[in-house]
């Protein structure tokens, strides 16, 4: 009887989560570049649907962490990684200023911190990249074709002891997603 009563808590808890019925996945990557920078935009879908908005509202910080990679395509060997850049992305709510409060770090560095009380500013700018940087490496004069490889991961609130195993499945990530190739000319 206590396993169906597990169960039952299970479901209660975490039967409508949109992650656990809808895996994230990255989509439209576009890529600008020139010979100095390779400056890549993304979308995460499917990451903050559904309960999601209750559960930035509990007043507990929900995390993104993108990886970015640039990578050389190489015939006969394993693909060359040129640069790489992880990009973190952390909101919570003040419940009692009844505002968001999202900050946003590349390679650990803190880039901006801003105040909002709209949850659709907050969703835009959880799930989307835009103009993220990555440094172009020095191009030979021959040079071969590059590409941008993006994987998300969506690291949940911390839940009390036995919520944090009862919930495994919040821990979630995207499957590596990859952008067309493309050429990068020599300076």
């Amino acid at each position: 009887m206590l396993g169906v009563g597990a169960i039952a808590l299970l479901g209660y808890l975490g039967g409508g989560t949109a992650w656990a019925d809808r895996e994230p996945t990255i989509s439209d990557i576009g890529i600008t570049h020139n010979s100095t920078d390779v400056s890549v935009s993304t979308i995460l879908q499917g990451a903050l649907d559904g309960d999601q908005g209750e559960v930035l509202q509990s007043g507990n910080p929900v995390s993104f962490v993108y990886r970015i990679e640039l990578l050389r395509a190489r015939l006969f060997w394993p693909d060359k990684e040129m640069a790489s850049k992880v990009v973190q992305r952390t909101v919570h709510y003040d419940v009692l200023k009844r505002e968001y409060i999202y900050s946003s770090t590349e390679d650990g560095e803190s880039t901006r911190e801003r105040r909002t009380q709209s949850p659709d500013e907050v969703r835009t700018w959880m799930t989307e990249l835009k103009g993220v940087s990555l440094e172009a490496p020095d191009v030979p004069v021959s040079s071969g074709k590059y590409y941008v490889r993006i994987k998300a991961k969506l690291i949940p609130p911390k839940f009390i002891f036995p919520l944090n195993y009862l919930l495994f499945f919040w821990n979630r990530s995207t499957d590596w997603t990859h952008s067309p190739p493309f050429v990068l000319a020599p300076p």
